[in-house]
């Protein structure tokens, strides 16, 4: 595979068209004059109902190439959420998910090579337990325990414990994710759930307060749901026709409003409240896409997670009739929705030829439909600038060393030694030498 010398650049869309408004809608997109010629892609997403969207998800993640235990756990538990709910309502696309055993049960053999020795985990195997980590596996392996997946219910009760021991030290959002994940296998730690309850108003953000009410649930404490499902809807910030959930900058994970939308659609769906925000919680999670798809791994499992919750207890109407996509005013791509089947996986998701096409400057993406109801899209266009200098990308990583001249004595207490080439100018700034340092030095750990 030939790759072009550039900056990539990338342009998401995401919309809907309806027969009720106009069965016509047209955006935008346009291509930088130093677009490199034929290096520019168009990918197009088709979602007449949320079961096509639920699917373009759980492709995406799929398809992910990394696999810490957060990536491995939602590459399979998030497409048994959505069998469930598919298949509940009598979705025609839940046969697509019919094999999924198989994957499960390759999931759950990663996922368990990745458990430390006392039954914890962390993004990789080695090093120490991090509770949320541990959490996200419980929840992997009590879906595969349900499934009776040979080892899991054993698996299951040994990382339940492990994951006690260490949820008390846990910031207050990822105590409210261990309670739901220990929850999940009738294993909570009752004084340790009471501390994260009591603390609900002023300390836990919108995740931890839709995980702990997820939590409440599954345990039948319908109060304690209840409860923190109102402070849910307090925290909602209206957004024209939709609702949204912000996240703030220390919740767990990542601070996303994708993130805390998606969790607080499901909460409120699972306790069963708040009916006209959910609607509007789902419009916004579909209408607001991520540069045309569904954000990272978290996020996109959290979207899946609500949007397989709100199939299965409303039941939404689907498309019929015939998509039309229309590029500069011509037709491109005609896909027909029969009621009652499912969109072919290459007619829901495909490229449009945009490589020789495109020329650089403005150009029109249009949806027409013919029949009743709504269609959501998502539009991704990529390019590549010519640029003779390749800045190096920023991934929020930092990293931190300490090094050491083997041969320059150090004792502890005193000032770290001058490296060679190297003049102090601020000798009061220099750090004393620490045993705990130098022995960190000496082994590469942090």
């Amino acid at each position: 595979t030939t790759q072009a010398r550039g900056i990539k650049t990338i342009d998401g869309r995401s919309g809907v068209v309806s027969t009720e408004r106009a069965d016509t809608t047209e955006t935008f997109l346009d291509v930088s004059a130093q677009a490199i010629p034929g290096a520019t892609r168009l990918v197009v997403a088709l979602e007449p109902g949320i079961d096509a969207a639920i699917l373009d998800a759980l492709l995406y993640l799929d398809l992910f190439p990394y696999a810490c235990v957060e990536q491995t756990v939602h590459r399979f538990v998030p497409a048994i959420w959505a069998r469930r709910a598919l298949t509940a309502i009598g979705s025609p696309d839940a046969a697509r998910l019919a094999q999924l055993d198989d994957a499960i049960r390759r999931g759950y053999a990663r996922l368990v090579n990745l458990a430390h020795p006392n039954g914890t985990y962390g993004w990789f195997r080695g090093g120490s337990g991090d509770p949320a980590m541990t959490a996200f596996a419980l929840l992997g392996l009590s879906e595969a325990a349900a499934l009776d997946v040979p080892g899991a219910r054993n698996a299951a009760i040994r990382t339940a414990a492990a994951l006690r021991g260490i949820t008390k030290a846990a910031p207050d959002d990822v105590q409210a994710l261990c309670h739901w994940a220990l929850a999940s296998v009738g294993s909570v730690d009752e004084a340790a759930y009471q501390i994260t309850f009591r603390r609900r108003s002023e300390e836990l953000s919108v995740p931890g307060l839709a995980w702990l009410a997820l939590a409440a649930n599954r345990m039948g404490r319908a109060f304690d749901a209840e409860d923190l499902a109102r402070l849910l809807v307090t925290r909602r910030v209206e957004d024209g026709g939709s609702t949204r959930w912000t996240g703030r900058k220390d919740d767990c994970l990542l601070p996303s409003d994708r993130l805390a939308t998606a969790l607080a659609v499901r909460a409120l769906l699972e306790v069963g409240a708040s009916t006209e925000q959910v609607e509007r919680g789902m419009d916004w999670l579909l209408s607001n896409r991520v540069d045309g798809g569904f954000g990272t791994t978290t996020e996109t499992a959290a979207f899946v997670g609500a949007a397989s919750a709100y199939a299965a207890k409303n039941r939404p109407a689907r498309f019929g009739g015939t998509i039309r996509v229309l590029v500069d005013g011509t037709a491109v791509r005609t896909v027909k929705v029969v009621p009652g089947t499912g969109l072919e996986a290459g007619d829901r998701r495909f490229a449009i030829d945009a490589a020789g096409a495109w020329k650089p400057g403005r150009h029109t993406l249009a949806f027409r439909l013919e029949g009743e109801g709504r269609v959501r899209w998502a539009a991704r266009l990529e390019t590549v600038e010519a640029a003779d200098v390749l800045a190096a990308d920023e991934h929020g990583l930092k990293v931190e060393r300490l090094y050491l001249d083997a041969a320059t004595p150090v004792v502890e207490g005193a000032e770290m030694p001058v490296k060679p080439g190297y003049e102090i100018l601020r000798p009061s700034a220099r750090p004393r030498v620490e045993a705990k340092s130098r022995e960190a030095a000496a082994t590469g750990e942090r």
